[in-house]
């Protein structure tokens, strides 16, 4: 019988001691991520005037711990006893030995709200104490089986290949940090790798670079919060050297019963065959599906996959599905959709917008391509634990104004302008308006045209209930309707309520937002005349309202990121 190899040496523990102002945290093997800002859930609470709600986080990974800035401002770092600052925006950098670190805004002179740090490989002895109970097994802990257990099994009993017999899809189980402590055969033929080659190793190496963010978030969320039902991730993984594999995975904790902190993740076994040898199934011999995003009505919207360029990345596809299939409908529909097309092409070429990269038909159904955006929609940013502040809620009309300004010019509206349709995108943190309604109104316009009515009708009620203006919700739309869902959103963030649980106002149908929140009589006044329930009494153009901005606010500062 084999020996079994022997034992490699655990790395010696290491600890971040954090402090600001009365607060201190520790972190390490039992706590490897902090959240920093001045939202009252983070670890570290910072509201100096500059701090994002969920301004940044510290991962440690690899006996290295990660500062990573998730701000509008970027984040301040000196390290050691040094003059030299480094200024984060979106990016992430290890920490040294010691240092400082100030959320938003430069160091002062005499710095107050300053995050001091220092790496050390001992804890407090109150800490010390708790992290040996928390290791060491007693009542209530359940220990790792010790090694003389496994005599008790029949040495014939393959146990290990049994159960992996018993599981069809992809497994991998990771430690707190991602590093792979198990795979699957069935994740091994996908990877091309065998146990022995990833062990030990960050699993998102093989994770598209894409798409890692999104693993890291939900890693975190996991461990820190375990919520039920697991939550789902989709992204690509390397198979072999040269080709990229669609996947989703279920995450889960590790059961106490397994002896160390983890992870592991369960998911469908991916077909093997690469898209390029399915062309039959390819949207105009190049897209791939991979899942749905929304289906309603006559549109459905999923993410896709660009099988022709470098790295294939992702993009979004919707298709439009007519039940009329005849001759006089389908010329009709090819014109009204090209030439919806051609409106997505000219609004695409604003950087807040996402690009067009084709339309097409395919089989008598009609599809447009566009951009995908990597980042988190903006609801991730509101409700009830997220109350934003007169200012910041000034600046997000800044941004949103500024995008509908130039969507404006175009003459088009939007018609569906609510957080979930508005991402902050991960490259740059500027906000990103998605999901154009032009394509979802197709349906009736090309009735219109196929039977023209003697009477003038209205359009199709295109929009979210609470975000969409009265005139809109009768189908009759203007360009100013875009501008109170705007409203909405602004006051969905000042006071932390949706819409839908807002009081309204007898006899006026207008939300009772004043009565909610304490707010300047400069942002009531923009805020009355976006909301007002008559169209004609709000401002009658993004850029009027921008004018009015800046009238009683000044222009948006410099240093923000959507300039």
């Amino acid at each position: 019988m084999p020996h079994p190899p022997p034992a490699v040496a655990d790395p010696e523990p290491m600890y971040l001691h954090l402090r600001v102002n009365a607060q201190e945290l520790w972190l390490g093997n039992l706590r490897p991520v902090a959240l920093l800002g001045r939202n009252p859930a983070s670890d570290l609470l910072v509201d100096n005037g500059y701090a994002s709600r969920n301004h940044a986080r510290i991962e440690y990974r690899h006996q290295h711990f990660y500062l990573r800035d998730e701000s509008r401002n970027g984040t301040f770092v000196r390290l050691g006893n040094t003059l030299q600052v480094i200024h984060l925006r979106g990016e992430e950098m290890p920490l040294g030995e010691q240092g400082e670190i100030s959320l938003g805004c430069q160091f002062d002179p005499e710095p107050r709200d300053v995050i001091h740090f220092q790496r050390t490989p001992h804890l407090p002895p109150n800490l010390a104490a708790q992290a040996s109970l928390a290791t060491t097994p007693g009542e209530d802990t359940v220990a790792p089986m010790a090694p003389q257990a496994l005599a008790q099994v029949p040495p014939e009993l393959n146990l290990t290949q049994v159960l992996e017999s018993l599981v069809e899809g992809l497994l991998v189980i990771l430690s707190p940090e991602g590093m792979v402590y198990y795979q699957n055969p069935t994740l091994a033929r996908l990877l091309e790798k065998n146990l022995t080659e990833v062990l030990g190793r960050d699993f998102l190496e093989f994770v598209h670079p894409e798409d890692r963010q999104v693993f890291l978030d939900v890693y975190t969320q996991v461990l820190l919060q375990n919520p039920t039902p697991a939550p789902t991730l989709s992204g690509r993984l390397r198979h072999g050297n040269q080709v990229w594999q669609s996947c989703q995975f279920r995450v889960r904790r590790l059961p106490a019963v397994a002896g160390v902190t983890g992870l592991f993740l369960v998911g469908a076994a991916p077909n093997q065959a690469h898209p390029r040898q399915k062309r039959n199934e390819l949207i105009g011999g190049r897209y791939l599906l991979q899942r749905s995003l929304a289906t309603g009505g006559f549109c459905e919207t999923y993410l896709g996959q660009d099988t022709q360029r470098p790295g294939e990345p992702r993009c979004v596809i919707k298709r439009l599905r007519l039940d009329n299939h005849d001759p006089k409908v389908l010329t009709t529909a090819r014109r009204l959709f090209a030439t919806e097309a051609a409106t997505l092409e000219r609004l695409g070429r604003h950087d807040q917008i996402p690009l067009l990269l084709a339309y097409l038909e395919q089989e008598e159904e009609f599809y447009i391509i566009q951009d995908f955006i990597a980042g988190q929609p903006l609801n991730q940013e509101l409700g009830s634990q997220s109350v934003w502040d007169e200012m910041s809620v000034v600046w997000l009309l800044w941004e949103l104004l500024i995008i509908l300004d130039f969507v404006q010019q175009h003459k088009v509206i939007h018609r569906d302008i609510k957080p979930d349709n508005v991402i902050r995108r991960d490259a740059d943190r500027k906000l990103v308006l998605i999901d154009f309604g032009a394509v979802k109104v197709l349906p009736s316009a090309l009735s219109g045209q196929i039977n023209p009515p003697a009477q003038k009708q209205l359009t199709i009620a295109v929009g979210t209930p609470g975000y969409m203006a009265p005139e809109q919700a009768w189908g009759q739309p203007n360009l100013t309707s875009d501008l109170y869902a705007v409203g909405v959103i602004a006051i969905e963030a000042l006071t932390g309520q949706s819409p839908q649980i807002l009081p309204k106002i007898p006899n006026t149908n207008e939300l009772d937002w004043q009565g909610q929140v304490d707010c300047s009589p400069e942002l009531t006044e923009i805020l009355v005349r976006l909301l007002n329930v008559d169209w004609r009494k709000r401002f009658q153009s993004a850029r009027l309202a921008l004018k009015r901005l800046d009238t009683l606010f000044g222009p948006p500062p410099r240093h923000t990121d959507f300039l």
